[in-house]
């Protein structure tokens, strides 16, 4: 899995337009704001800026990772999906050194977490274990959307229920494969 960043730069090294930005990108989008990530253990510094800081994540490098984290969130496909993905989308705990909190922010502000026509899974509530489809978003809230509910507990077929999560504070979702 994590070769796969070499062999980014090496395949973009031998495109016909040279660059130096484009490889940077490529070679830093598993990168870790706390030094913890690969293939260099760079740091980043959480500001939207450019900085010209040494070991430093640069802010394009940043914005590749959130793109990268969401993709890997959203993946349905079994043979493409990665091995480590969470269950829910990842929070930017500065312990764990999760992605860069303010570009995370801004992304999340205007992309929802759980995308309309997105299957989940309910976690926590009254429908404990249910399955369906986000049918609506909230657009102050994205990670609350409205979801409708058409299978039970062991995947049987039930009438659609339809719940705008803003109202049910008690029940959680996670992405999933139907």
């Amino acid at each position: 899995m994590k070769t796969h960043v070499s062999i980014g730069l090496r395949t973009r090294a031998g495109s016909a337009v040279h660059r130096v930005l484009p490889p940077h990108v490529v070679f830093q989008h598993h990168e870790k704001q706390n030094g913890k990530g690969y293939p260099r253990g760079l740091v980043g510094n959480n500001r939207v800026d450019i900085s010209d800081e040494p070991r430093t994540i640069h802010l394009y490098g940043s914005i590749a990772a959130v793109a990268d984290i969401y993709d890997a969130f959203l993946q349905t496909v079994p043979i493409v999906r990665r091995s480590r993905r969470k269950k829910s989308f990842p929070c930017s705990d500065p312990c764990r050194g999760g992605p860069h909190r303010e570009v995370l922010r801004h992304f999340l502000v205007i992309t929802p977490v759980y995308p309309v026509g997105s299957s989940v899974r309910v976690t926590k509530g009254k429908y404990l274990h249910h399955f369906g489809i986000v049918s609506r978003l909230n657009p102050d809230s994205l990670e609350r959307p409205v979801i409708r509910l058409v299978f039970d507990s062991v995947r049987k077929r039930i009438e659609p229920v339809e719940l705008n999560l803003m109202d049910h504070a008690d029940i959680e979702i996670v992405s999933m494969i139907l």
